[in-house]
């Protein structure tokens, strides 16, 4: 499914969103991945200066997005730009993590919108085609290169800073926490690590894979990782933890 649209952004000076964090988008020049599948297109006039634009369409994609425009006299640069999706089915925006030119969201499945917050500094005005791939298949980078641990043991209930023990020797820069399925009602509350016997409040970066960094992603070499949990009483099971390292 395609959708081929021109929409005329009306929306001047909104100033809602942080331009300073959005990013450029690169110019369609072929796609050396035969797994990209189009499943989005349109035509956007864009103002100078801040706008908002999104539509909604049946459901269709997967994570990773491939966002790319055509490069032409109309368009002859990228407005930067913080992409959000909707997941299909709900009303809540999502933004989707820009890494190595492609947009990741938390779930990955499909979705039914799409949300342009964009910072055009450079023009009156400027109209760019914009094309939308899904990479059928498509690994997330922030869960490649992982390392199996052990696992934490969740006896049920409500559980404060339960202690994983981890190995010093290496520098950890992020840990997930894989609940499996049939562990169904635990919810992953906070994590924290801790260092040469300093407690650290571990910063989540996906709130559906349970995944946090280390040290604002820097990394530490960890002795222990303490997490809070909550669900139904006598629902024990282990959890097996995952670290990536460098």
């Amino acid at each position: 499914m395609t959708r081929s649209i021109f929409l005329l952004l009306v929306l001047f000076g909104f100033q809602s969103f942080a331009a300073e964090t959005a990013l450029p988008r690169s110019a369609e020049k072929g796609l050396a991945n035969d797994r990209s599948v189009l499943v989005y297109s349109v035509r956007l006039r864009m103002p100078y200066g801040a706008s908002v634009w999104e539509d909604s369409f049946p459901a269709t994609g997967s994570s990773p997005l491939h966002i790319l425009f055509t490069k032409d006299s109309a368009c002859p640069r990228s407005p930067h730009m913080n992409v959000y999706v909707r997941a299909a089915g709900t009303t809540h925006w999502q933004p989707t993590r820009f890494q190595n030119g492609y947009d990741y969201y938390e779930g990955g499945g499909s979705i039914d919108g799409l949300r342009f917050e964009i910072s055009q500094p450079y023009y009156t005005s400027m109209t760019c085609s914009w094309k939308v791939y899904a990479e059928a298949g498509g690994t997330d980078p922030v869960l490649t290169n992982e390392e199996l641990i052990g696992a934490l043991n969740y006896g049920g209930g409500f559980a404060n800073d339960m202690e994983f023990l981890v190995n010093p020797a290496r520098v950890v820069t992020q840990f997930r926490l894989a609940v499996p399925e049939f562990c169904q009602g635990m919810e992953i509350l906070a994590a924290s690590t801790v260092t040469e016997g300093v407690k650290d409040k571990a910063t989540l970066v996906s709130k559906s894979q349970n995944l946090f960094s280390v040290n604002q992603g820097n990394g530490s070499r960890i002795s222990k990782i303490l997490v809070s949990a909550n669900g139904p009483i006598n629902k024990a099971c282990q959890v097996p933890v995952y670290v990536k390292t460098k």
